[in-house]
């Protein structure tokens, strides 16, 4: 309640309010252009940031990320369509494929599917205090954390889940390529001058 009687509103009424909205309406977010760059992003201030520019630091994408989307959408597929509708074929045509998409695909697309939601939550929540690419240390404790959780924690205690240690190494695998993919230099796009 506000000093005049009357019930302070919440953030979901704030955000879809006539005058949120109208704004929103107008003034398009700007991440949705996409450019030679990674993408182009908008801060609270309203400053427009261009991801992977030349000669700048890369700021990280979050949920924005191309490496996300894209792991996003190989398990998405792997899960909804491979295994359910294509392991026969898969199975009998590529036997050494399966084991592989079967058991540890999906492994290894948790550190680049998941870190961003994370830190992206983080972030939000002001407990990440910048936009840089995930550290090898902040990448290399929520692989313990994750390991934990997914292998021991899980399996052991919630009855959830297989205790596979392969799977800990495919975590790792995939922490790794997205680590490298997320801190490679910025380099230039070909329609810019040098």
């Amino acid at each position: 309640m506000n000093c005049w009687g009357r019930a302070r509103p919440n953030f979901l009424q704030k955000l879809l309010s006539r005058k949120s909205l109208k704004f929103f309406w107008r003034n398009p977010p700007v991440w949705l252009a996409w450019t030679g760059y990674d993408h182009v992003t908008q801060d609270l201030a309203g400053d427009s940031h261009r991801m992977g520019a030349p000669g700048t630091m890369n700021r990280f994408g979050y949920l924005h990320d191309r490496l996300f989307g894209i792991s996003l959408a190989a398990y998405a597929v792997n899960r909804l369509v491979i295994l359910p509708h294509l392991s026969g074929f898969i199975h009998s045509r590529l036997p050494w494929a399966w084991p592989f998409l079967h058991s540890h695909f999906d492994d290894s697309l948790m550190m680049p599917a998941a870190l961003p939601v994370v830190l992206w939550i983080q972030r939000r929540t002001r407990l990440r205090q910048h936009d840089r690419p995930p550290s090898w240390l902040e990448m290399l404790f929520h692989l313990g954390v994750w390991s934990v959780m997914c292998k021991i924690v899980g399996p052991f205690y919630c009855h959830i889940g297989v205790a596979d240690p392969w799977d800990i190494l495919c975590f790792a695998g995939g922490g790794l390529a997205a680590w490298l993919w997320w801190n490679r230099p910025a380099t230039q796009s070909c329609s810019q001058p040098a």
